[in-house]
C-alpha cells in the first residue's frame, strides 16, 4: 500500500477548486497521514469515490468533505458508480475519522491554511444535494484529544459547537444530504470525560441548522466504546436557527454497546441514541436494535447514563419511534436496551414537544422510563407524548438506588401523556431494610400542568418489594393528573398499590377497573385530599387482597380557614379479600372545609367498611353516602353521614 504523508495544514490529498471543479475522482489504495492537517479535503465536489484506504494519525480529520454534491460518479473508468465512502480504515485522527459538511463556504475562514477558494475563480455557491454510501469502514480512535485543529475551529465557528465525534453530517445550507451508512464499525472514538468539557463527543453525530434536511440511516452497525453519545441527532443549532431545520434518523439491525463518559454542556454523559431540537424537527426511528450499557460506568459516579434519551426545547419537535420485528445483533428479536441507568425518556420545554412510541421492546434500567415535562413557574405549553406497547419493562435497581422505575413529572404550563399498554413489568435487586423510598411510577403534577398517565393489560410477573408504591402520584398547586388503569395487576409493594396525595388547589382523577391489587404492605389505595385539593375516584369489577393491612384508606382532610379538601369516590362489583379492612372513608376538617362524597354497590368484604365524618370546631365536616344496594357487609358510620336517594355527583366543581 503506497503511504503519503506531509504536514500540509490544510491536508495531504486536497481535492480543492482551482478555477475548475474536482469531480469525479477515484481514492483507493492508499495510506494517509498528516502531523498537522487532515488526511483528504475536498470542497464543493461531485462524485467521489474514496475506498480502501488507510487514512490515520492526521492532526486534523481523516476525510473532510465540504459542500459536496451529486450522487454518482460519471466516469466509464470509475468501478463504482455511487459515491461513496468505503472499506476505509479511519484511526487516530485528532479531529474526527469523517466529516461531511455542508455550510457557508464565504463565511468559512481557509486562510490558515494558505486556501482562498473564491480567488480562484471559482463560485462558493452550494452545488446541490449530497447523496453518499457509507459503508464497511472501520472508525475507530478518532477525536480523542482536547486540541481543535485549524479545520475543527472553522467547524465549530460555522456550527457554534465544539463536537468531538468519530463522524460528523452536518448541514447549514439549506441543501438536503442523505447518509447511508451500512455495516460499519465505530469504537472508541470521543473524548473521555476527564478531557474537559465540549458540547457533545461521541461515535457518530447529525446535525441540521437553518433550513437543510440531513436524512441518515444507520445499518447492521456496530458502535463500541465510544465516550459520550454512540449516535446524536440535533436540529437547530448554527449561525441561524429556523424552525424549518430536520433530521429523520433511521437505526436499523445494530448493536450499540459500552458508551463511555464524556463531558458535555448537558453535564457527563454516556448514551446510546440522543436527540436534541431546540428549533425544526427531528425524526428518529429505532428498529431492532440492541443498546447496551457498560457495568463498570453503571456503577460508578456519573450524571447521565441513557440508552434513548430525546430533548425538545424551544421550538423543536421530535418524533421517535422504538419498533422491530427483525432479528437483531444477539439473535433475538426487536429492541433491547440493557444496562442504563434510563432506558429510554424524554424532556420538553418552552413550547417544544416530543413524541415517543416504544412497541415490542425489551426495556432493563435502574430507571426504566424517565419522563419530564415544562419548568416549575413556566407557563410555556410544552408537550410531551409516550406510550409503550406490548413490551417488556425491568427495573433492575441496586440496594441503594433512590431512583423510580418510571418517572412522570409535569410542571408549568405543561402536558404530559403517558400510556403502557399490553406490556409486563418486574423488578430485579436486592432488597433489605437499607432500602431508600422509590416508586415503580412516581407521577407529579405541578403549577397548571396535566399529566395523563394510563395503564391497560399490564402484568406484574414478580413481587415489586424493592418500591413503596407501585403508582405513586403527586399533585400541587393548580396541577392535574388523570390516571387510568384497566384490566391490570400490580406487584407486592412494601408501601401502597396506589398512593395519591393532592394539595393546594390540584386535581386527580383515579379510574380503576377489572384489575387485580394484592399484598402491599401498607394498603392497597391511598388518598389524601388536603388544602383546596379535589380527589374523584371511581372503581369498577376489581379484585383487592391484602391479610394484613386496609385495603383503601380515603381522606379530605381540612386544617386552614382557606381549605376545602374534597374526596369523592364510586365503588361497584368490588370484592375485598381484605380482613383488616376494605374501605376506610374519612372526611376530617379541624378549620376550613372537608367534603367526602361516596356511592358504593355490590361490594363485598372480609373486612369492614367505615365511613367517618370528623369534625372540630371551626372546622365544618360534612360526608355523603349513595348506597346503591349489595354491599355486604353494611357500611360502618362514625359522625354524620348523610344518606342520598340518588347517585352522588363526584365530580366537584
Amino acid at each position: 500500500m503506497p503511504t503519503i504523508t506531509s504536514n500540509d495544514p490544510l491536508a495531504t490529498i486536497k481535492l480543492c477548486p482551482s478555477g475548475s471543479f474536482i469531480d469525479n475522482v477515484e481514492i483507493t489504495g492508499f495510506e494517509i497521514s498528516n502531523t498537522v492537517g487532515s488526511g483528504i479535503v475536498g470542497f464543493l465536489n461531485e462524485g467521489l469515490v474514496i475506498r480502501d484506504n488507510v487514512v490515520t494519525g492526521n492532526g486534523g480529520f481523516g476525510i473532510a468533505l465540504l459542500n459536496a454534491s451529486g450522487d454518482t460518479v460519471n466516469s466509464p473508468t470509475a468501478p463504482v458508480s455511487t459515491f461513496r465512502i468505503q472499506n476505509n480504515t479511519l484511526t487516530q485522527n485528532n479531529q474526527g475519522g469523517l466529516l461531511i459538511a455542508d455550510v457557508d463556504l464565504a463565511t468559512f475562514d481557509l486562510t490558515p491554511a494558505g486556501v482562498d477558494i473564491s480567488a480562484k475563480g471559482v463560485s462558493l455557491a452550494d452545488r446541490g444535494d449530497l447523496n453518499v454510501q457509507v459503508s464497511g469502514n472501520t472508525i475507530s480512535d478518532n477525536a480523542t484529544t482536547d486540541t481543535l485543529s485549524f479545520l475543527g475551529e472553522a467547524l465549530s465557528d460555522a456550527t457554534l459547537r465544539d463536537d468531538r465525534f468519530g463522524v460528523q453530517v452536518v448541514s447549514l445550507t439549506g441543501s438536503q444530504i442523505t447518509a447511508n451508512f451500512e455495516s460499519n464499525t465505530l469504537e472508541r472514538n470521543g473524548t473521555a470525560a476527564a478531557l474537559g468539557r465540549f458540547s457533545s463527543a461521541g461515535g457518530l453525530s447529525v446535525l441540521a441548522g437553518g433550513t437543510s434536511i440531513v436524512n441518515a440511516t444507520v445499518t447492521e452497525s456496530t458502535f463500541n466504546r465510544n465516550a459520550g453519545s454512540d449516535i446524536q441527532a440535533i436540529t437547530g443549532d448554527g449561525p441561524v436557527t429556523q424552525d424549518s431545520a430536520q433530521v429523520v434518523l433511521n437505526v436499523n439491525r445494530s448493536l450499540l454497546q459500552n458508551a463511555q463518559l464524556s463531558e458535555t454542556d448537558d453535564g457527563v454523559r454516556a448514551a446510546g441514541v440522543w436527540l436534541n431540537s431546540t428549533a425544526g424537527t427531528i425524526v428518529a426511528n429505532i428498529d431492532s436494535t440492541v443498546i447496551l450499557g457498560d457495568s463498570t460506568v453503571l456503577n460508578s459516579t456519573f450524571d447521565r447514563m441513557e440508552a434513548l434519551y430525546a430533548t425538545a426545547q424551544g421550538t423543536g419537535q421530535i418524533t421517535t419511534t422504538v419498533q422491530g420485528t427483525d432479528i437483531n445483533a444477539l439473535g433475538r428479536s426487536g429492541n433491547e436496551f440493557v444496562g442504563w441507568h434510563v432506558g429510554a425518556g424524554s424532556s420538553v420545554l418552552d413550547t417544544g414537544s416530543s413524541s415517543m412510541t416504544i412497541i415490542g421492546s425489551l426495556i432493563d434500567a435502574q430507571c426504566v422510563l424517565k419522563f419530564h415535562s415544562g419548568i416549575f413557574g413556566d407557563p410555556a405549553a410544552s408537550s410531551l407524548t409516550a406510550s409503550i406497547q406490548d413490551s417488556e419493562l425491568i427495573a433492575r435497581l441496586p440496594t441503594t438506588s433512590p431512583v423510580h422505575g418510571i418517572l412522570a413529572e409535569a410542571l408549568g404550563g405543561s402536558d404530559l401523556s403517558l400510556s403502557i399498554l399490553d406490556t409486563e413489568y418486574r423488578f430485579e435487586g436486592i432488597v433489605d431494610g437499607t432500602t431508600p423510598a422509590r416508586n415503580w411510577l412516581s407521577g407529579t403534577a405541578g403549577d397548571t400542568a396535566n399529566l395523563t398517565l394510563r395503564i391497560e393489560n399490564g402484568q406484574a410477573i414478580n413481587a415489586m418489594t424493592g418500591f413503596t408504591n407501585f403508582i405513586d402520584l403527586s399533585a400541587e398547586n393548580s396541577g392535574t393528573i388523570s390516571a387510568t388503569m384497566l384490566d391490570s395487576t400490580i406487584g407486592e409493594t412494601t408501601g401502597q398499590g396506589i398512593n395519591i396525595g393532592a394539595l393546594d388547589s390540584s386535581r386527580v382523577t383515579l379510574t380503576v377497573e377489572r384489575s387485580t391489587l394484592s399484598n402491599s404492605g401498607a394498603g392497597l389505595i391511598n388518598v389524601l385530599a388536603n388544602g383546596q385539593a379535589v380527589v374523584s375516584s371511581t372503581l369498577t369489577s376489581n379484585t383487592l387482597t391484602n391479610p394484613i393491612s386496609q385495603a383503601i384508606t380515603m381522606q379530605a382532610v381540612a386544617s386552614l380557614s382557606t381549605d376545602n379538601a374534597r374526596v369523592g369516590a364510586t365503588l361497584s362489583l368490588n370484592q375485598f379479600l381484605t380482613p383488616s379492612g376494605g374501605l376506610q372513608a374519612t372526611s376530617d376538617a379541624d378549620d376550613g372545609t372537608a367534603e367526602f362524597r361516596l356511592n358504593m354497590t355490590d361490594n363485598t368484604s372480609t373486612g369492614q367498611f367505615l365511613l367517618e365524618q370528623l369534625q372540630s370546631a371551626p372546622g365544618v365536616s360534612a360526608f355523603a353516602l349513595f348506597d346503591g344496594g349489595g354491599n355486604s357487609p353494611a357500611a360502618t358510620t362514625t359522625g354524620t353521614v348523610t344518606n342520598s336517594p340518588t347517585l352522588l355527583d363526584i365530580a366537584f366543581p
